[in-house]
């Protein structure tokens, strides 16, 4: 079963998060890495910062 933790809504220069991924840190601290594009674009193309 999985929970929601946390929901990114698409915005005006946000069309869309992407690749996201929980890592559990040696000091037992969770860190959550995911793609944010930017710009007016949805495609894969799309900027996005990293």
């Amino acid at each position: 079963m999985s929970e929601r933790i946390l929901w990114l809504e698409p915005g005006g220069d946000n069309p869309r998060n992407s690749e996201d991924n929980f890592v559990t840190l040696k000091n037992g601290q969770i860190l959550f890495v995911y793609s944010h594009y930017t710009g007016k674009s949805i495609d894969d193309n799309a900027v996005y910062l990293v």
